[in-house]
């Protein structure tokens, strides 16, 4: 979990996991306002560029910025991934589909290594 190695700001708390026949459930801090996608919906689909840059592309930036720093990689980012805290804060969800950027680059060589055997 995403939650285990970071805990920046801009990350759900998670408070619980557990899995049944179904599937695996994260319980994790409630985003009130729902995600980006949903915003934008509730927008009509446009956000002015200020709004943008303030909302959503500034904090995302710093999350990713903080996420590389820990050589972590996200690889399911969506507007459906970009929560929105009550105050309006941008919280990165998804971290089920994170992983470290030394592990990405070792499965990547041994892909390579392979396709050289064949």
């Amino acid at each position: 979990m995403l939650t285990k190695w970071c805990r920046g700001t801009f990350l759900p708390p998670q408070f619980a996991a557990f899995e049944d026949d179904v599937g695996i459930y994260l319980v994790t801090e409630y985003a009130s306002k729902g995600d980006v996608f949903g915003e934008l919906q509730r927008r009509n689909g446009a956000m002015s560029e200020r709004d943008a840059v303030r909302a959503v592309v500034e904090p995302f930036l710093s999350a990713l910025h903080y996420l590389h720093s820990h050589n972590i990689i996200h690889r399911d980012i969506k507007p459906e991934n970009l929560l929105l805290s009550a105050n309006g804060t941008l919280k990165v969800a998804g971290g089920r589909c994170c992983c470290g950027l030394l592990i990405e680059l070792h499965n990547l060589w041994q892909c390579a290594a392979a396709d050289l055997l064949i």
